[in-house]
C-alpha cells in the first residue's frame, strides 16, 4: 500500500482507546520523563493512528508518547488514517510508517525495525529486498542491511535489544559470528557495549576471507610442437638414403600418432 497523507492531522483522542503493534520495551524513566515533559510544554509530534470504522485505533508510531500520555491520563495528539476492519494492507501500512518513522529517529532500535521488515516480507510474500523496499519506502541498500541482521543468533538479538546497538554495529557483529563463532562474539559485544571496541576495530578483528589463488594450468601448443616435429623429421628424410626412406616414413606416422594420443591423454586430465 503506497504512502498517502493523513485524513485528520493533529486530532485529540483519548490514549486508553488505542492499541499498539508489538515493539521495543521502553524504560519507566524514560516514560515518566516524555510524560512530564507533555504535561509542561505539551506534545510537539503528533502520533500517527490508523482508525477503522468498528472505532478501534493502532498506533502506528509514536508509541512513547501514547505510553507517556495514557500515564498521566492526558490528551493523545495524533494523525489519522481511516481503514477497514481486519485490512491487513493497511496493517502494513501502519508498519511501514512506523519503520520511516523509527529510522529517523536518533537511537533506533535495529533489531525492531529488521523484525518489522521481515515481517512485512513473509506477510506480502515479498520476494527480495528490492520488493519490500517499494513497500516500506525504504532504500534498498538499507532494507538489505536490516534483513541481513535477521541471521544473527537469538543471544546477539537479545544483547542488541538490551544495549540498544544502531545497525552499522550489530550488522559488524553479525559477520562476526559467521567468521568467528558465536561464543567469541558474545564476548565481542560485551566490549562493545561498554565502549571498549569499536566498529572499526570489530572489521579489523573480523578480518577480510582470503581468496584462494587460482591454480594455472599451463596450456602446450601441441599442434606447434607436431609441426616442429615434422619438420626435423623432413630434415633427417631429404638427406636419407634410399634405404633408409621406409624407416623414417614409418618413422613420421608413429612420432604423429604419439604426439596426437599424448595430446588427448592431457586435455582429458
Amino acid at each position: 500500500m503506497s504512502h498517502r497523507p493523513p485524513d485528520k492531522t493533529h486530532v485529540s483522542i483519548d490514549p486508553n482507546t488505542c492499541v499498539v503493534l508489538e515493539g521495543h520495551q521502553h524504560q519507566a524513566a524514560d516514560i515518566e520523563e516524555l510524560a512530564e515533559s507533555i504535561a509542561t510544554l505539551g506534545q510537539l509530534h503528533p502520533a500517527l493512528v490508523i482508525e477503522y470504522e468498528d472505532g478501534k485505533r493502532l498506533i502506528a508510531a509514536g508509541r512513547r508518547r501514547w505510553l507517556a500520555c495514557k500515564s498521566k491520563q492526558l490528551p493523545l495528539i495524533a494523525n489519522i488514517w481511516h481503514s477497514q476492519p481486519d485490512d491487513i494492507n493497511t496493517e502494513l501500512f501502519a508498519r511501514s510508517i512506523r519503520i520511516a518513522e523509527n529510522t529517523e529517529r536518533r537511537d533506533p532500535s535495529a533489531i525492531d525495525i529488521a523484525m518489522q521488515l521481515q515481517t512485512i516480507r513473509n506477510e506480502r510474500q515479498l520476494k527480495n529486498a528490492a520488493e519490500v523496499s517499494n513497500a516500506v519506502g525504504m532504500s534498498e541498500a538499507r532494507v538489505k542491511k536490516y534483513l541481513s541482521i535477521i541471521s544473527a543468533s537469538d543471544s546477539l538479538k537479545s544483547s542488541a535489544k538490551t544495549l540498544a546497538l544502531p545497525l552499522g554495529v550489530l550488522l559488524e557483529l553479525t559477520k562476526c559470528e559467521k567468521s568467528l563463532g558465536e561464543s567469541k562474539t558474545k564476548t565481542l559485544t560485551s566490549k562493545v557495549g561498554k565502549g571498549n571496541m569499536s566498529t572499526a576495530e570489530l572489521a579489523k578483528l573480523r578480518g577480510k576471507p582470503k581468496r584462494k589463488k587460482p591454480v594455472r594450468v599451463q596450456r602446450i601448443n601441441y599442434d606447434a610442437k607436431l609441426k616442429t616435429a615434422g619438420d626435423s623429421v623432413v630434415k633427417m628424410f631429404t638427406k636419407a638414403s634410399p634405404d633408409g626412406i621406409s624407416y623414417i616414413s614409418d618413422l613420421i606416422s608413429r612420432l604423429q600418432t604419439l604426439l596426437v594420443e599424448n595430446k588427448k591423454t592431457i586435455s582429458q586430465k
